[in-house]
């Protein structure tokens, strides 16, 4: 499913690792410029690892691809919704490497990263590859505790249909 990047051209995960949609500015000092696809990619890992599964993507570049916006829609559902991912990053130092999750989220090119429901959002500067590093980390960390709770409520939920089943051994 496609989602709206206005003012971007929409492509999907396969056409990010174009030398076309690499970084054009150098490695200082202060300043690390993260690929896209490995962005992407370092995103799709913590999922994977987590056993979350990606049913579409879409990515929004900015005309100068200095500027993505991200959009994963994942298999893992909260209250009959999909688990969503946003993300953003720069080359262009206007806005931090940023992801988000929840089944309500908004990812937008005036740097606004939000989760409004079943979530979270960590962000990091371009400081360094360490410091991005870190931003995955803090990923993990989110998505793994948002994978509990929708193990724990799944888990909470069959006992209870179990129970009302007429299944008293759980007592």
């Amino acid at each position: 499913m496609t989602k709206i990047f206005k003012g971007c051209d929409v492509l999907d995960a396969s056409q990010l690792d174009h030398y076309e949609f690499m970084p054009q500015v150098p490695t200082t000092r202060t300043h690390y410029p993260l690929p896209h696809f490995d962005f992407y990619n370092n995103a799709r890992k913590v999922l994977e690892d987590i056993g979350i599964g990606i049913v579409s993507n879409s990515f929004g570049l900015t005309s100068k691809r200095d500027r993505m916006f991200m959009w994963l829609e994942t298999d893992a559902q909260v209250n009959g919704l999909p688990l969503c991912i946003g993300g953003r990053n720069s080359y262009d130092k206007s806005m931090s490497a940023g992801l988000c999750v929840g089944t309500k989220i908004m990812v937008c090119s005036n740097k606004v990263l939000a989760s409004y429901e079943n979530g979270g959002v960590v962000s990091r500067k371009h400081t360094s590859a360490e410091n991005i590093d870190e931003l995955s980390k803090e990923f993990s960390v989110l998505v793994s505790k948002q994978t509990t709770n929708l193990i724990s409520g799944t888990l909470f939920n069959n006992l209870e249909l179990a129970k009302n089943d007429g299944y008293r051994d759980w007592e």
